[in-house]
């Protein structure tokens, strides 16, 4: 909860009085309140950037705003105000007016990936009543991606002691440097990257955790340099991993540690050259579709990750590329798709019935009827958009 004055850059000397708070977990929401009938601009706009500070007198940039309602209660305006993202630390203008030399990042399942921890099981000991644990932070592992980018691995140890209790705490973090810099746009497109990569190697959903924006600079020269800027965002979640056990994971850090760097870059590329199959899939994993647009989707996926791979946009015959990205799979996928051609024909027919909606073709065609049916095909048809991506 942060409480503090507001404004509208535009007009800074009228400013209002509000609590800005995380009210569930996918909504932020700003409350100010100002005399009964004081509606300005920032009440009437949409999209806009709006300027605060704490009760600490820490600066607090609103981005992405968006208004929701005004209410009135004595002899108050109450503005509800939904901002996008949170900037603690800085006033900028808008996502474009800066730029950040290191992006520090926390991510679900980013601990269990990597592995990594300081303490010595080894050294727990308890014996006559006595209790003994052993800590060592590890170094941080650090691997250069380019000329002018390096991505490094560590761990963050929160310590406490009490009359009665002491502990120690760590959590994985992520930080990524770049000799220019990254736009804030930039930020949040290294942040998919890596949510991307941690799925792939889990198949679960990942969420960001926490973001913190380091050595930052404004868009002029002459812009004062910003130490640090911590971002909320309604996309955000709470921090959870799974153990760093082999049976959990389809791959670990450790199985691409040695030339991390390297295999990143390519991850980058991939990303931007498969974008239409991978938003795709993805928004099978983060929402929650109808069995039917679940599959629409990743039909799309399969269709356009073959034109990618294999230059074929122009050609026609969808079964015959669900067939081909079969193929490619068939050891894997033998005992889920026995007969990959039947396999294919009702992708195929399902795909073409669930988009036209001929009633003619359900009696002359292949296709998948009852909702239990339709989930059975997608959960094949993600297992082998997955098995593309992997290998």
């Amino acid at each position: 909860m942060v409480k503090g004055f507001w404004w509208d850059p535009n007009t800074p000397k009228e400013r209002w009085f509000g609590v800005l708070e995380q009210k569930t977990e996918t909504d932020i929401e700003l409350i100010c309140h100002t005399e009964k009938g004081s509606c300005a601009t920032l009440a009437l706009s949409h999209g806009l950037t709006i300027h605060g500070r704490n009760a600490n007198g820490r600066p607090v940039t609103l981005l992405v705003v968006r208004r929701d309602r005004i209410s009135t209660s004595g002899g108050m305006t109450n503005i509800h105000l939904h901002p996008g993202y949170v900037l603690e630390g800085a006033h900028v203008d808008d996502r474009h007016s800066f730029r950040a030399r290191t992006l520090d990042l926390r991510l679900q399942h980013l601990y269990g990936w990597l592995g990594m921890t300081g303490f010595n099981q080894v050294g727990f000991m308890e014996t006559a009543g006595k209790v003994s644990i052993s800590y060592t932070r590890p170094e941080w592992r650090c691997h250069e991606v380019n000329s002018t980018m390096k991505v490094e691995f560590g761990l963050q140890t929160r310590h406490s002691s009490g009359s009665q209790k002491r502990s120690i705490e760590e959590d994985a973090t992520i930080s990524i440097s770049c000799k220019s810099g990254f736009t804030f746009t930039r930020c949040w497109e290294m942040t998919m990257a890596l949510r991307s990569l941690l799925h792939f190697a889990i198949l679960k959903p990942i969420y960001a955790v926490g973001m913190t924006l380091r050595k930052c600079k404004g868009k002029k020269a002459k812009d004062k340099i910003l130490d640090e800027i911590v971002v909320w965002s309604k996309n955000f979640r709470e921090a959870k991993t799974e153990r760093s056990i082999d049976g959990l994971w389809v791959f670990r850090y450790g199985d691409i540690a040695t030339d991390f760097g390297a295999f990143f870059a390519k991850w980058l590329d991939y990303m931007v050259k498969y974008d239409e199959p991978l938003k795709c899939y993805t928004t099978t994993i983060y929402h929650r579709l109808p069995t039917t647009m679940e599959h629409l989707c990743l039909t799309q996926a399969l269709d356009a990750y073959h034109g990618v791979r294999f230059a074929s946009h122009e050609r026609r015959g969808f079964k015959q590329k669900v067939e081909e990205l079969c193929g490619l799979h068939q050891k894997v996928l033998s005992e889920l798709v026995p007969d990959i051609s039947a396999f294919a024909e009702q992708v195929r027919d399902t795909r073409d019935y669930l988009t036209h909606h001929n009633p003619e073709d359900l009696a002359k065609r292949n296709i998948v009827r009852g909702n239990a049916d339709l989930i059975r095909l997608n959960e094949k048809l993600t297992i082998v958009f997955q098995s593309c991506v992997l290998t």
